[in-house]
């Protein structure tokens, strides 16, 4: 038996002694593994895709195992991206077009700044006629006075104002070339800026007599520090309200202007201005010759104010942001001056020679002998585009007869004979500002909210799709470039280009196999 037991003993295995004979690492360890779930077993993993799990629906799609599922999410997914792609380009669209809406707010301040007005004489010839004719006198000796009146309207005219008509329509070529002469010897060494300067400032009206008196309610003001002299475009010189702010509603915050009778010497044959122009303007410098108003002798005058501001957004055709164009009539005063006397007559008027620096200014002689064409401002065809920010205020006026007028009683210079009355009648304004339907915030949240709702994308998922297919572009690049140059490597192993196939070396093995 115990011969039989010890052959049998020659073709049994033993595992665990042959193991501890021929051991060559560590004892194996028996251990169980766990058994997956078919849900496990059967569900595809793409790890290396990490945004899919970012887009709704793409992850059922690719889990899907039947053609009607795979074709349901598809469906979905392709409809979403359909309806996201459709809203994205409206709004894109929208965004591109700058499209806008109109606020408008009504908006109450403290105090609110009156419009700009301004207050001239109606003729350009308002002067102190006795110092004129004494300057002229130190210059030309022994000229009468039909002479000398006529100098003085050439000078007026010449100036470049308008309503002079009257006294040099009837000038002959002789006429105008004989009171040239005069004025070039009345003028002597001063340039055309300083004479014209002195005859209208020096000899002409001041402000204490242009205005008898000045009310802020029933508050007395200093009407000279109220207003400050200005020339407006084609009248003259004048006075305007600068910087006056209303503080109390209508009545009690009133402006009350008394103006008196100015003399006319040239022009009127009582020797005085029948009528006073109000000129309404914005807060910029430049006054066009509209709006105006007409105050009539002995006439009581009432103006009621409502202003607008309006902000629009800088668009072309539509407004500018020029400073050349800032103000009401800043483009209507320029043009004129480019199109109707610089382009025509190839100077300019010493009140504007501050808009054409180096452009001389005209001698009366050539405004006199063409001053209908000149005093017409009509402009065919002028498009202004107005200021993007301005201010637009609209005037209620009311008049009436305030005492008997002059058909009853004669002209008395001693009595103010003109009388206006202005202001806003509660401290408010609208506010018309216009505004993008889209800015570029909301453009991106809105493009964010579209794939957000129809696929759920996110940034993330964005940057997770690039990053994916960033390394599946490197992975496949650097495969294909190890496979053409795999192939050069072997290609380089003969001249004809086969491949050389080394001998393998076998005499180790058989002298092994014969022992």
């Amino acid at each position: 038996m115990a011969g039989s037991s010890s052959s049998s003993d020659f073709y049994v295995f033993d595992r665990r002694k042959h193991t501890q004979d021929h051991r060559t690492s560590k004892p194996q360890i028996w251990t169980v593994e766990p058994v997956s779930p078919m849900s496990e077993i059967t569900d595809k993993c793409y790890c290396r895709f990490l945004w899919n799990y970012e887009l709704h629906g793409l992850t059922q799609f690719l889990m899907s195992t039947t053609y009607k599922s795979k074709f349901f999410w598809g469906g979905i997914i392709g409809s979403c991206i359909l309806i996201a792609v459709l809203t994205t380009n409206m709004v894109f669209r929208e965004y591109l077009e700058k499209q806008k809406i109109t606020l408008l707010t009504f908006k109450r301040d403290k105090q609110l700044l009156y419009p700009t007005i301004v207050v001239c004489p109606k003729n350009a010839d308002t002067l102190n006629y006795t110092l004129v004719r004494r300057d002229i006198e130190t210059r030309i000796s022994g000229m009468d006075n039909t002479s000398m009146n006529q100098l003085i309207a050439f000078a007026v005219a010449g100036a470049g104002f308008d309503n002079m008509s009257p006294a040099i329509s009837n000038f002959t070529d002789a006429d105008i070339n004989r009171v040239n002469s005069y004025f070039h010897r009345w003028r002597g060494t001063r340039s055309y800026s300083t004479f014209f300067r002195q005859l209208f400032e020096d000899f002409g009206y001041s402000c204490n007599k242009l205005f008898d008196s000045c009310y802020y309610g029933s508050e007395t003001i200093d009407c000279c520090k109220a207003f400050k002299p200005v020339y407006v475009m084609l009248r003259g010189r004048c006075f305007q309200l600068t910087n006056f702010y209303q503080r109390d509603p209508d009545e009690v915050g009133k402006l009350s202007l008394s103006i008196n009778l100015l003399p006319s010497p040239i022009i009127d044959p009582d020797n005085v201005q029948s009528q006073v122009v109000i000129y309404i303007s914005d807060r910029f410098p430049d006054i066009a010759t509209f709006p105006r108003f007409y105050l009539n002798y002995m006439q009581w005058n009432r103006m009621r104010f409502q202003l607008k501001e309006i902000k629009m957004l800088p668009t072309f055709g539509q407004c500018t942001d020029n400073p050349n164009n800032l103000g009401r009539a800043t483009c209507f005063v320029n043009h004129w001056i480019k199109n109707k006397v610089i382009s025509k007559f190839n100077c300019t008027v010493f009140y504007f020679e501050h808009k054409a620096k180096g452009v001389p200014i005209c001698d009366p002689e050539v405004i006199v002998r063409d001053y209908n064409q000149f005093v017409n401002p009509s402009m065919k065809g002028l498009q202004c585009v107005p200021p993007c920010l301005r201010f637009d205020t609209s005037i209620e006026i009311y008049t009436a007869e305030d005492m008997p007028t002059a058909g009853y009683y004669p002209i008395n210079p001693e009595v103010p004979a003109f009388r206006l009355e202005a202001s806003y009648t509660m401290l408010t304004y609208e506010s018309y500002q216009e505004v993008l339907t889209t800015s570029l915030q909301g453009f991106i949240s809105q493009i964010g909210g579209q794939f957000g709702l129809f696929l759920g994308l996110s940034v993330i998922t964005i940057i997770q799709f690039f990053f994916s297919m960033s390394k599946l572009l490197f992975t496949g690049s650097h495969i294909i470039y190890r496979h053409y140059t795999r192939k050069d490597d072997n290609s380089l192993g003969s001249p004809n280009g086969d491949i050389v196939k080394e001998p393998i070396e076998l005499n180790h093995s058989l002298s092994s196999k014969s022992k």
